[in-house]
């Protein structure tokens, strides 16, 4: 009798592990869903973010279920993950969706200002030193093909 009731202790927080890793799976897709929306993804990349979040999810549910239950596929395990996705999703998803976009917007005009202040004007800069460099060296080089002409005749 004891071990019956061990065992269903264990039962339910493996459940309750179960539906924090709902959760957390779909908080990751919301991360690959704001991407999705911040970048304006074509069908080929959604195709390959869902492809990316399906093995990344896969691979969590499979350490999950190979370190707290032996590896053993239980189907409370399953709906656990279902039922922790489905209440993150009517509860937080909208909030961290629209923080994650603020972020990623906000992200994305840093990066702009730091191309428009750093890469743009180091690539002008390198671009002058480039022509003057490619200058010397071809007068140089155009100098000695006339003394090579002139000595040879």
């Amino acid at each position: 009798m004891i071990l019956i009731g061990i065992a269903l202790d264990l039962q339910i927080k493996i459940f309750l592990g179960s539906i924090a890793v709902g959760a957390i799976l779909s908080f990751l897709y919301d991360i690959f869903k704001s991407i999705r929306f911040a970048f304006k993804s074509n069908k080929q990349h959604i195709l390959f973010y869902d492809v990316l979040y399906f093995f990344i999810s896969a691979f969590i549910t499979f350490i999950f279920i190979l370190s707290v239950n032996c590896g053993e596929i239980r189907f409370y395990i399953i709906a656990g993950e279902i039922i922790g996705f489905c209440v993150y999703c009517m509860t937080l998803s909208r909030l961290f969706m629209k923080f994650f976009i603020c972020m990623i917007s906000i992200l994305k005009k840093v990066v702009n200002k730091v191309y428009l202040v750093i890469y743009i004007p180091c690539v002008s800069v390198l671009k002058k030193i480039y022509n003057r460099v490619n200058v010397f060296f071809c007068s140089k080089l155009h100098k000695n093909n006339k003394r090579h002409e002139l000595t040879k005749n």
